[in-house]
């Protein structure tokens, strides 16, 4: 422990040498918190005799320190606590390159680079740290059964309407668990890949529910994850296959080599990979590719065997079940209106890959499940209003208007997209409008004043399908 201490202490002076501005950005540091501390101080106790403009500029000059903090501070504390272990670590590196233990005669010279840059600017430390860290990382680590079994009981909270699913998902996992602590007691390796595939009409939990599963899958270690926006199906100059999986580009002049970050992350053993809108890109070569890594435990590249024994791969997609059941390619049906309203897509797969996926179908959503997404919505708003930084405001929703909300987002049949795009731009706007009118109408009054003994309720007119806004004292029957 004192070992680590003077590492980082004497990094820290060797620093501070290099570049005296970190004092002085420390220092400031200081500054700033005494002074938002006065500042939120004055908030808190704002008198009636100051003026609206002197909190108007309070509030601003605390909006403004908060920031300088949030970026200072997080630069400064973590600045401050690895560049011992960057500069104590470039020379480990530099040693352990000198003794043969890393051969790559171009790792030595970058290292050379990097500590040469330390020597000389002292602004490099993050890039160093990072480069450095990369021999020292923990290798990735399979959580024990009994905790991911454990934590599988509440994995799934807050996804709503998708009671089947999760049912189903979890078996999976249980089962995808027990195997590997089963391949680890008979010491038998079990080469298969698991592929699990979440589809179903668009933005209604997939994602958020293919995002929690590493969490028992793994302790430690990094989640791959590729979207639909990294791969450019229409790209003519390189094939889906390579943007993935290729390590070079041929030019005119030279061969440059581009090494594709999903096969670094399964050459260093990664574990969890999850594909977002594989419908988006997939194709039969890719799922060949997928299918040989679930049947044998590896994939070639190149003439490269890469090991992904263990490897889950999580796939999302808004496919339809026609799609997921396999079809004649010459014969289908196209899909109907409804289906494309719901953002589903039709892909064809072949029925080798088809028969090897873990498939989990997402449901559409109900006004039953969509008010308590609402209600969650809405408390975020709420909260943001009540903060005295913000006016202290208590703003309520009418229930009866929740209902509705519910019910309109349903029969729009868009999952929670009129929810981000519809219902939250258009309660903040009615906030935002009378809160102008009412500070055009103050004279020496303060927002936080006006609103000590009042609530604003907004309410929903299904018919105009328009927000509006009530202004009510605090002690009415209002849930709030």
């Amino acid at each position: 422990m004192s070992g680590i201490v003077g590492i980082y202490y004497g990094g820290s002076y060797v620093l501070d040498k290099i570049d005296p501005k970190r004092i002085e950005e420390r220092e400031n540091f200081e500054k700033y918190k005494t002074e938002l501390e006065n500042i939120r101080k004055s908030i808190l106790e704002f008198k009636k005799e100051d003026t609206k403009d002197n909190l108007e500029k309070l509030t601003m000059r605390e909006k403004f320190l908060t920031e300088k903090l949030e970026s200072g501070g997080l630069f400064s504390s973590l600045k401050d606590k690895i560049m011992g272990i960057a500069v104590i670590g470039g020379i480990i590196n530099l040693a352990k390159e000198s003794v043969g233990l890393i051969n790559s005669f171009g790792e030595f010279c970058r290292n050379i680079q990097y500590v040469s840059w330390l020597r000389w600017s002292g602004e490099n430390f993050l890039e160093i740290f990072k480069f450095v860290a990369s021999y020292f990382k923990s290798p990735p680590k399979e959580m024990s059964k009994e905790d991911a079994l454990e934590t599988l009981d509440t994995l799934f909270d807050g996804i709503y309407g998708q009671g089947d699913a999760i049912k189903q998902l979890r078996n999976h996992l249980i089962d995808i668990i027990t195997a590997k602590d089963q391949t680890k007691f008979t010491g038998i390796k079990d080469p298969n890949v698991n592929l699990i595939y979440l589809y179903g009409p668009s933005r209604v939990g997939k994602s958020l529910a293919a995002m929690r599963i590493p969490e028992v899958l793994l302790s430690r270690g990094d989640v791959f994850v590729l979207s639909s926006s990294d791969v450019n199906p229409d790209d003519k100059n390189k094939s889906v296959f390579e943007q993935l999986f290729s390590y070079g580009n041929q030019t005119s002049d030279s061969v440059q080599t581009t090494k594709r970050p999903l096969i670094e992350y399964l050459k260093n053993g990664g574990k969890v990979v999850i594909i977002e809108e594989y419908d988006k890109f997939c194709n039969p070569a890719i799922d060949e590719i997928f299918r040989g890594a679930h049947n044998y435990g590896y994939i070639t590249i190149d003439g490269e065997k890469i090991n992904v024994e263990g490897l889950t791969i999580i796939f999302t997609s808004n496919e339809d079940d026609i799609s997921m059941q396999g079809f004649d390619k010459e014969n289908v049906e196209s899909l109907d209106k409804k289906d494309i309203k719901d953002g589903r897509t039709r892909v064809w797969h072949t029925p080798s890959f088809l028969r090897i996926l873990r498939k989990i179908r997402f449901a559409n959503l109900t006004a039953k499940y969509y008010k308590p997404i609402i209600e969650k919505n809405f408390d975020l708003i709420s909260s943001y209003w009540k903060s005295p930084i913000n006016g202290g405001i208590i703003i309520d929703l009418e229930d009866n208007s929740i209902d509705l909300l519910a019910e309109r987002v349903e029969k729009k049949e868009q999952g929670t997209t009129p929810i981000k795009e519809w219902i939250i731009p258009g309660i903040q706007s009615v906030i935002m409008t009378k809160l102008k009118e009412i500070r055009e109408e103050l004279d020496s009054l303060s927002i936080n004043e006006y609103f000590e003994d009042k609530t604003l309720e907004i309410v929903y007119d299904a018919q105009d399908e328009k927000f509006g806004i009530n202004e009510r004292p605090k002690d009415a029957n209002i849930v709030q």
